[in-house]
């Protein structure tokens, strides 16, 4: 299977502008699963709630779940991509995964990074997994990265390529990343967008690039620089379900989950525990 990540930098509120751009850089490549930046048709910055309203979209029947969809046929292919989703009142911080025939389903980030708490309500869709029949695909975005027990769940869900459409900014991630490739035993694709973001009077956030896919074994098959670029590489779906670490030692039979019932506790009731 051949997967591929594209890092650019958007111009901020320019969504056909960011989608052309997007078209273009899909058009020369052979691939059977593109991974895009979280909010990759917007930008990432912010200003007001005005704001998010103008630029967020419904899914499916919004512009970019349409041009997106129109390329995956024209490519046959697959395409994971961040954007900004309104439904009623509320505004999500979403990826969507689209094929040959269309719309697939979306994912909806449930840790939210620092203001972006302002403009989106956190994600209420948990964490799915979806079949294209070449692979399992479970989402995550962005900020979900230091929460381990995301990546967890999608392997226990039987994904075998995590789709990590981000937009990352600390200097942790991409070697975070490699982490939960091995204790998960699972395949990660990381995109992550690039460049210097300024709006108003908020300072400026500069993008760390660096885009990566990363095997079971937490070998990194293939990290972009910090430039606008596209990179390939062929991946083995299949090697995911593999989760023996040594001829005695299976990654998910070895769990004990009756000792973990803390994890899904929140600290204000762990209090004198």
């Amino acid at each position: 299977m051949k997967v591929a990540v594209l890092q650019f930098s958007p111009v901020f509120g320019q969504i056909e502008v960011n989608l052309t751009k997007v078209e273009d850089y899909i058009s020369k490549e052979i691939f059977d699963l593109i991974v895009l930046p979280e909010l990759f048709t917007t930008g990432y910055l912010f200003t007001s709630q005005k704001e998010v309203k103008s630029l967020a979209e419904k899914i499916p029947e919004g512009f970019t779940t349409k041009e997106l969809s129109r390329v995956a046929r024209k490519k046959d292919a697959f395409i994971v991509a961040g954007l900004a989703e309104r439904e009623g009142e509320n505004f999500y911080n979403s990826a969507i995964l689209v094929g040959p025939e269309g719309f697939i389903g979306r994912y909806r980030k449930v840790h939210l990074f620092n203001e972006e708490k302002f403009w989106f309500t956190p994600g209420n869709l948990e964490f799915p997994v979806f079949n294209i029949e070449i692979a399992r695909l479970g989402i995550m975005i962005c900020f979900d990265w230091i929460f381990p027990e995301a990546t967890r769940i999608l392997a226990l869900k039987g994904a075998e390529l995590i789709c990590h459409p981000a937009n990352l900014i600390l200097p942790f991630c991409q070697k975070a990343m490699v982490t939960r490739s091995i204790e998960n035993r699972i395949i990660c694709i990381t995109a992550n967008r690039t460049g210097i973001e300024r709006r108003g009077t908020q300072k400026e956030l500069k993008f760390t690039g660096a885009s990566q896919i990363v095997n079971t074994e937490g070998r990194i098959l293939l990290r972009l620089s910090q430039e606008e670029t596209i990179g390939t590489v062929n991946v083995d779906p299949a090697s995911s379900r593999n989760k023996h670490l040594t001829d005695h030692n299976d990654l998910f039979i070895d769990r004990r989950p009756e000792l973990y019932s803390l994890l899904t506790h929140q600290p204000s009731s762990l209090n004198g525990a």
